[in-house]
């Protein structure tokens, strides 16, 4: 059985995905989670890094990267 990106993004959650890389998250909401961006060179000191819980997409602010689990992983 093979999926489609499609499925496949729809079967993974981003903020499970960052737990399981060791990223801590600083606070949740009811329609998002924020923690330090693990992306970028910055020092993020300030939570800015935005998971989306009903798109399943995240937005940095501090660095400005952007997408889904398959970009994260990228």
């Amino acid at each position: 059985m093979s999926l489609n990106t499609e499925e496949l993004l729809g079967a993974i959650d981003v903020l499970t995905l960052l737990k399981e890389l060791g990223v801590a998250v600083a606070s949740t909401t009811e329609n998002c989670a924020r923690l330090c961006c693990p992306l970028g060179t910055l020092q993020d000191s300030d939570p800015s890094f935005l998971v989306y819980f009903d798109t399943k997409r995240f937005k940095c602010l501090s660095c400005n990267e952007g997408g889904d689990a398959i970009a994260l992983t990228a």
